[in-house]
């Protein structure tokens, strides 16, 4: 992976003093790497849940009802690209097999422990698919783009892109 690129620039003050400063990194890339570390290190990823749990756990009883579950799920849904609750039948189905991880089916609550498991569970699976298949994400200003949108090279490239999709 490539560093990132360090400009000398004027500083504030008496005009004398040089500040080195990171130039905005452009691009991402996201594999997983970083959600299958949160998951590997027992002691962050207890922590992620303890805070996660009992910011849900609206009622302070030690377990989520379906009701105080449901936007941790919604979250996963978002997270993972589907559609808001309520807008297609096919994701909602999507967010009742999730919730039905948290539950197996049958449960009215999810204790801490079970929380923990499923949530581990899932994100594993995620991290493990942008192993798979990363995305990439690229930040572009505005200037670059018109200036890309506008050469010579755009037709091919768009072109070279899109018949890899």
């Amino acid at each position: 992976m490539e560093m990132p690129k360090r400009e000398r620039r004027r500083g504030e003050g008496d005009g004398n003093q040089v500040v080195w400063a990171e130039k905005e990194r452009r691009w991402a890339v996201v594999d997983g790497t970083r959600i299958r570390e949160l998951v590997e290190d027992k002691e962050a990823f207890s922590s992620y849940v303890e805070h996660k749990f009992e910011e849900l756990d609206r009622d302070c009883d030690g377990k989520l009802s379906m009701r105080e579950l449901q936007p941790a799920v919604e979250d996963i849904g978002a997270a993972l690209g589907l559609p808001a609750v309520g807008s297609s039948p096919s994701s909602d189905y999507i967010y009742d097999e999730v919730l039905n991880e948290f539950t197996h089916g049958k449960q009215e609550e999810v204790s801490k422990s079970q929380f923990k498991e499923v949530l581990s569970d899932i994100l594993s699976c995620v991290a493990a698919g942008l192993k798979k298949d990363p995305i990439v994400i690229l930040r572009v200003d505005g200037e670059d783009l018109k200036e890309f949108i506008t050469s010579s090279r755009f037709e091919y490239e768009a072109v070279a892109i899109f018949s890899q999709v």
